[in-house]
C-alpha cells in the first residue's frame, strides 16, 4: 500500500513523466490476466526500503541495481547472478545484496522471479541461481559482532525462505514439473503470442494459418489472440517457444518445438544445487527454519500417484512444520539419483536432455553438460569422464562454444544460424 501511493505521489508531481500506476491482482500471474496487459505493458515494482527522511519521518527509498544494458533495461533473471559475481569481485556486496532483494520482492509479490520486470513477464521465470547467489553475497557479509551476526542470519532466512516457496509453487509442481520422473522443466504458462518479440518475428510461422483461413498476419494474429480462431497446433509451438525464453536459452535448435518437454541437465542440476544450498543455509542457521508465508509444499517423493493423492486430500502446507538440513539433503540425493537414470548416458560419458513425452533422451550435445560438475551433482567418475570425452567437442580457440556442429546441423538461408548453437 505504502509503495502504491508512493508511486501515486510520483505520478501527480512529475505530470511529464506520463506515469499511469495500476494495483495488480493477488493473481498477478493468471495466463488471461497477463494476456490482457499485452496492449499496455508496462514496468513492475520493485524492492524498496524505508529511509529517514529530512522532518524526523519515514521515507520510500528505491534499491538500486545493475541492468544487463541496452534494450535491456530492467532487472533480469539469470544475467543478475552473473553481474552480482562480479559485484562481489568488485567489493560492492550491498549493490549485490540488493538485487538479491529485489528477487525476494517479486516472489512474494510476483509468485516468482521474473524473466525480467516487465508485466509480460508475469508468467515466466528463468534459470534459478536465487541460493548460490545468496551464499556468496551472505559469505562476504560482515560477522565480526553478535550485531552483525544476527543481521547477516537474519538476511540470510528472508532469502532462503523466498527460494523455498518458489522451488514448491514453482519448480516442483505441473506443468514445470514431470511427476513421472522427478524432474523438472521450463514449462510457463501463457496465451497468445509473446508480445515482446519485433512484430515481423513470427511471420514465418503465422503465414499458413492466415492463409488457411483467408485473412492477412495482422487479422489472424488479431483473432488468434483474442481466442475467436484456435489453432491448437499453434498453441503447442507458442508453449514450447515460451519454454525457450523461460531457459535462457534463446534461441537453439536443441530446444526448437520440443522445449516444454525436456528435463534439461542445465535446470536439474541448478535446482540440486537449490536443495544442497538450503541444506547448507538451515544447517548455518541452526538445523532448522521456520517458514512465514503459507504455500502448498510439493511432495516428496513426486510421483504422479503422490500428486493424485495431495490434490484429492489437500497439500501438506508451509506453516505445518520447520525445515530441516535432513529433508533438503534427502531432495537432492532423490534428484541426484533421477539425473542419473534420465539424462546420463553411460555409453557417450555425458548428460543430455529427457523427453519426457517420448520417454527418451534427445541426442543434442550440450555444455550444459558441465553445469553438473559445478553443481556438484556429478560422481567423482563422472566429471572425469565428462571431462575426458566431452571437453574436446567443445573447447575452442576463445573457450567453450554452447552446442556441437554435428548437433546443430546443417545452416542455409531456410535455417539460419542460432544464438546458443554451435559456433
Amino acid at each position: 500500500m505504502k509503495m502504491f501511493e508512493y508511486y501515486k505521489a510520483v505520478a501527480k508531481q512529475r505530470p511529464h513523466l506520463r506515469l499511469e500506476v495500476i494495483r495488480l491482482p493477488k493473481e498477478c500471474d493468471d495466463p488471461a490476466f497477463v494476456k490482457s496487459l499485452n496492449d499496455k505493458p508496462g514496468l513492475l515494482a520493485l524492492a524498496m526500503e524505508e529511509v529517514d527522511d529530512d522532518m524526523g519521518g519515514k521515507a520510500l527509498k528505491g534499491i538500486p541495481f545493475i541492468v544487463p544494458g541496452a534494450r535491456f533495461n530492467e532487472l533480469y533473471n539469470w544475467d543478475s547472478y552473473f553481474i552480482a559475481l562480479g559485484l562481489i569481485v568488485d567489493g560492492q556486496v550491498e549493490m549485490a545484496k540488493g538485487m538479491v532483494e529485489h528477487f525476494v520482492f517479486e516472489i512474494k509479490h510476483y509468485n516468482k522471479i521474473l524473466n525480467g520486470s516487465r508485466s509480460y513477464y508475469l508468467c515466466r521465470t528463468q534459470p534459478p541461481f536465487l541460493t548460490d547467489m545468496t551464499l556468496q553475497i551472505y559469505n562476504q557479509l560482515q560477522k565480526s559482532t553478535p550485531k552483525e551476526v544476527e543481521a547477516a542470519n537474519t538476511w540470510l532466512k528472508r532469502a532462503m525462505r523466498a527460494a523455498i516457496k518458489e522451488y514448491h509453487t514453482i519448480w516442483m509442481v505441473p506443468p514445470r514439473l514431470d511427476p513421472v520422473t522427478g524432474l523438472s522443466r521450463y514449462h510457463p504458462d501463457g496465451l497468445g503470442i509473446p508480445p515482446e518479440t519485433e512484430a515481423s518475428h513470427f511471420t514465418h510461422i503465422l503465414e499458413p494459418y492466415a492463409a488457411k483461413h483467408g485473412v492477412s498476419i495482422l487479422e489472424f494474429t488479431e483473432a488468434y489472440n483474442d481466442g475467436r480462431l484456435r489453432e491448437p497446433d499453434l498453441d503447442e509451438y507458442f508453449v514450447h517457444d515460451r519454454a525457450v525464453r523461460e531457459s535462457g536459452h534463446d534461441t537453439t535448435y536443441r530446444f526448437e518445438k520440443k522445449c516444454a518437454y525436456l528435463a534439461t541437465i542445465d535446470l536439474n542440476a541448478l535446482l540440486f544445487k537449490y536443495e544442497v544450498d538450503i541444506a547448507t543455509a538451515i544447517e548455518i542457521l541452526g538445523g532448522e527454519l521456520d517458514l512465514e508465508e503459507d504455500f502448498n509444499l510439493s511432495p516428496f517423493p513426486p510421483s504422479k500417484e503422490a500428486f493424485e493423492a495431495a490434490n484429492k486430500s489437500g497439500f501438506e502446507r508451509s506453516l505445518s512444520r520447520k525445515q530441516t538440513k535432513e529433508e533438503w539433503v534427502k531432495r537432492s540425493q532423490l534428484r541426484e539419483e533421477r539425473i542419473n537414470k534420465y539424462l546420463w548416458n553411460e555409453g557417450k560419458k555425458l548428460y543430455f536432455d529427457y523427453d519426457t513425452v517420448a520417454g527418451a533422451q534427445i541426442p543434442y550435445e550440450t555444455v550444459t553438460a558441465f553445469w553438473a560438475l559445478w553443481a556438484g551433482c556429478a560422481s567423482e567418475q563422472q566429471a572425469f569422464d565428462v571431462m575426458a570425452t566431452g571437453l574436446s567437442k567443445f573447447e575452442v580457440i576463445g573457450g567453450l562454444v554452447s552446442g556441437t556442429e554435428e548437433s546443430r546441423g546443417p545452416i542455409s538461408l531456410d535455417r539460419p544460424n542460432r544464438q546458443w548453437d554451435f559456433p
